[in-house]
C-alpha cells in the first residue's frame, strides 16, 4: 500500500519518497512499514526507515507452510476456512451469469 502525499506538505518532504505499508503472505512471511522519518535534532532532515516485522528474523521457529496448517486444522475438525455446499452453489449462481457477461464482446 503507498500512501498519497499530504497536500501542502512542507519543502523538505516534497522530494521524499511516500510512505509503504508492505505486507509479504508467502513465502518470507511479514509487515513492514517504510516511512519518512524526521531525524532527532534542532534541525529538520527527513531520512527514510523501515519498521520490520519479518517473522523469519524474530522467531527462531519454523513456520508452517499455508497447505500444512490447512491440512492439520482439516484433520482436527476445523472447518472455519472452507465454505459450505450451499455457499458455494448460491454463489456459483450469482457469479455465473456475470463471468458470461464479461466474456460477451
Amino acid at each position: 500500500v503507498r500512501f498519497n502525499r499530504v497536500p501542502g506538505a512542507m519543502d523538505e518532504l516534497a522530494s521524499s519518497p511516500e510512505n509503504e505499508l508492505i505486507i509479504r503472505v508467502q513465502p518470507n512471511e511479514g509487515i513492514y512499514w517504510k516511512i519518512q522519518n524526521k531525524v532527532p535534532g534542532l534541525s529538520f532532515q527527513v531520512a527514510p526507515m523501515r519498521m520490520d516485522l519479518t517473522y523469519q528474523s524474530k522467531y527462531s521457529t519454523e513456520m508452517p507452510e499455508a497447505y500444512e496448517r490447512l491440512i492439520l486444522h482439516a484433520l482436527q475438525g476445523d472447518k472455519s476456512n472452507f465454505v459450505h455446499e450451499t455457499e458455494l452453489r448460491l454463489s456459483w449462481q450469482i457469479f455465473t451469469p456475470v463471468l458470461h457477461e464479461l466474456e460477451r464482446p
